[in-house]
């Protein structure tokens, strides 16, 4: 009871999202985070009726999650506002990597609604047109200086906002230099707080990588040079 648990409760078939949304509120999950169905590629009207009987359904609040790299499908501005305005969702991380998309669901949503980055390197400028927050890949391996980077720039302090951003910029590059979680799974492995593990089909990084990730996270402050 003390923070909030987004659960991921996403799936390609609505059924199943709609059963897996009432096992995790079950299980104690404060929300739900829903990504677009994959590979279907199913049109817009299909989101709406997809992301409506969900919400319907779940006993807790419902995100919205868009990533058309993993999809294959973007849900557009208009879907997006449509689905706003179901009372129980309240929120959309927004990993389209488009911010003329992201700024103008920010511009339109209804009160209350959230926007959230679902990409570390636009988390600024997901701020600065009036985002909430960011759902990072980065903060697993360094989680105060991404706290402090969204505080900062929540507070409209700009200039520290900014630093945070630049001494990070390296790692939010090497998160990214093979599919995640690859790389991040690998950065804490080097900070040693796991073992660099994976399920098939993902393999860990690739030796070629290992140096720049290293050096990122050197930058970072979360090793030691």
């Amino acid at each position: 009871g003390r923070v909030p648990v987004i659960a991921g409760a996403g799936s390609s078939d609505t059924a199943v999202a709609v059963e897996n949304s009432r096992a995790l509120a079950a299980a104690g999950a404060t929300h739900l985070l829903h990504v677009s169905p994959a590979y279907s590629k199913p049109p817009q009207r299909g989101l709406v009726a997809h992301f409506r009987a969900v919400a319907d359904a779940s006993p807790v609040p419902v995100m919205l999650y868009n990533v058309p790299g993993r999809t294959a499908s973007n849900m557009d501005v208009d879907t997006t506002i449509t689905l706003a305005e179901h009372p129980n969702i309240v929120g959309i991380k927004e990993a389209s990597g488009n911010m003329a998309q992201i700024a103008e669901i920010i511009r339109r949503r209804p009160a209350g609604f959230v926007v959230l980055s679902g990409d570390d390197p636009l988390t600024l400028d997901v701020m600065a047109h009036g985002g909430e927050g960011i759902i990072s890949v980065v903060s697993n391996a360094v989680p105060s200086a991404m706290h402090a980077l969204a505080a900062a720039a929540a507070a409209g302090n700009s200039a520290r906002a900014r630093a945070r951003h630049d001494q990070l910029t390296p790692l939010f590059s090497a998160a990214f230099v093979e599919s995640n979680p690859i790389p991040i799974k690998a950065a804490l492995a080097m900070m040693g707080r796991i073992r660099n593990v994976l399920r098939l089909p993902l393999v860990p990084l690739d030796d070629r990588h290992a140096i720049l990730l290293r050096a990122a996270l050197v930058t970072a402050g979360a090793l030691e040079a």
